[in-house]
C-alpha cells in the first residue's frame, strides 16, 4: 500500500487568495457536483467550518490537489465573492508522487468513500490506453462520465462493457460483462490496437444504422440497446456483411416499439430478453441469412426465464 511506501505530514494551511493559486487541481479529477459545492459554500457563508482535511501532493511548488475538489471549489467562491476572507484547512501532504502514486493516494483515503465506476476510469485515465486513443481520435466524441441531455458522444463505460459484453463471452455463451469497477479498468489496459479499430468501425456502423448519438434524441443509445447490438454485430459481421447488417437491423429494429421499450431497461432480465426478442424481430421474414443466437429462450436460466411474462406485461415500466 502507498501509505507503508510514501510517508506524509500534516500541517495547517490558511487558504486565501494567494495560496488559492498555489493549489492545483489534477486533470484527472473526477466530477464535482454543483448541488454539493453550493452546500459547502453556504456552510462557510454561515460562519461554519468542515474538518475534512486536503490531501495534496507537493511538487514544482504547487499543491496537487488529490482529494477535496468539493471543499475546494466551496473555499475558491467563497473567496473570489471577498478577497479579504481566509480559511484555515489542514493539510496532509505528500512530497513528490508521480500520477501513479497520486492514484493510489486516491484510492487509500477514499477507501471508504463510494466511489463510481466513472470516477474510478476519471482517475486512472492516463493509464488506459484505449481510452487515451478513443478521447484524442474516435469516430465519436468519448466521455468519462455520462452523457446529459443533448450531449453528442457516446460514454466509455458503456461501450467498453459493450464490447467486453460481445468478445470476451465466446458464443455461443450469452454473458453480460460485469467485472465491477477495477476489473473494467484492468480489462480495458488490456485492449489493444486491433481492439481500438474494432471499436471504431461498431461505432461507425452505429451512427450509420441509428443516427446521431446524441442523448435524449437517439433512444438506441441506452446500455441495454448498446450491448445487444453489440453483440448481435460481432457475431454476424463476418458471415453477413456491414451493409447487410445495416439493412437488417434498419428495416426491423428502428421504430419497433417492443424493442424500443425494453431498450429502455436496466436489469440483465430484461436485457436478456431484449436480446431474444431482436435476434427474432430481425430474423422475421427470411428463409437464409440468419441472424445467430447466442441461446434460445429455453436455455436460458431458469430464474430469468421465469420472469419474461412480467417483463411483457410491465412493457414501458421495464426497469
Amino acid at each position: 500500500m502507498v501509505g507503508l511506501r510514501l510517508s506524509y505530514k500534516t500541517k495547517m494551511v490558511r487558504i486565501d487568495a494567494n495560496t488559492l493559486r498555489q493549489l492545483e487541481q489534477l486533470e484527472y479529477k473526477r466530477a464535482t457536483i454543483g448541488g454539493h459545492v453550493s452546500k459547502l459554500y453556504k456552510l462557510l457563508v454561515d460562519g461554519k467550518h468542515f474538518e475534512a482535511v486536503f490531501v495534496v501532493n507537493y511538487t514544482n511548488s504547487k499543491y496537487r490537489l488529490i482529494d477535496g475538489n468539493h471543499r475546494y471549489e466551496a473555499i475558491k467562491k467563497f473567496i473570489q465573492e471577498d478577497p479579504t476572507r481566509y480559511i484555515d484547512v489542514n493539510f496532509v501532504i505528500y512530497n513528490g508522487a508521480t500520477e501513479e502514486e497520486e492514484r493510489e493516494i486516491f484510492e487509500k483515503w477514499n477507501s471508504g468513500r463510494k466511489q463510481t465506476a466513472n470516477d474510478f476510469v476519471q482517475m486512472n485515465q492516463k493509464a488506459i490506453p484505449i481510452l487515451q486513443k478513443m478521447l484524442s481520435n474516435f469516430p465519436a466524441k468519448v466521455s468519462i462520465y455520462p452523457l446529459k441531455e443533448g450531449q453528442k458522444g457516446i460514454h466509455f463505460n458503456s461501450v467498453i462493457s459493450a464490447y467486453l459484453s460481445a468478445t470476451k463471452a465466446k458464443f455461443p455463451n450469452f454473458s453480460l460483462y460485469g467485472g465491477g469497477v477495477k476489473k473494467l479498468v484492468e480489462d480495458s489496459q488490456k485492449l489493444n490496437d486491433a481492439d481500438y479499430a474494432s471499436l471504431c468501425e461498431f461505432v461507425k456502423f452505429f451512427t450509420d444504422t441509428f443516427g446521431t448519438l446524441e442523448k435524449g434524441n437517439n433512444m438506441y443509445m441506452t446500455s441495454a440497446m448498446v450491448s445487444t447490438i453489440s453483440i448481435i454485430y460481432y457475431d454476424n459481421k463476418a458471415a453477413l456483411g456491414r451493409a447487410a447488417l445495416v439493412k437488417r437491423f434498419q428495416s426491423k429494429v428502428i421504430g419497433n416499439s417492443n424493442l424500443i421499450t425494453l431498450g429502455q431497461g436496466t436489469s440483465k432480465t430484461t436485457i436478456y430478453y431484449l436480446y431474444s426478442l431482436m435476434v427474432d424481430e430481425l430474423n422475421t421474414g427470411f428463409s437464409r441469412n440468419f441472424i445467430m443466437r447466442r441461446y434460445k429462450e429455453k436455455d436460458m436460466p431458469a430464474r430469468i426465464s421465469a420472469q419474461l411474462p412480467q417483463i411483457i406485461a410491465r412493457g414501458s415500466s421495464v426497469s
